[in-house]
């Protein structure tokens, strides 16, 4: 989770999660929004995309 509340305006807080299958994803978000219905206490976005590392981000190149 990254605090993003002192620099932008929609979102307090961002983060990254990775999921070993797309069948988990629609488990997790079934469980979240029928069992804990989450989205009365939050507003998310998902963003599905491939896992790719981050190493180097940043440095020259």
């Amino acid at each position: 989770m990254i605090d993003c509340s002192q620099s932008d305006d929609e979102w307090d807080y961002i983060g990254v999660e990775s999921w070993p299958s797309m069948e988990a994803v629609k488990e997790r978000e079934k469980y979240e929004n029928e069992e804990l219905q989450i989205s009365r206490y939050v507003e998310y976005k998902v963003h599905l995309g491939i896992e790719q590392s981050f190493e180097g981000y940043g440095q020259p190149q």
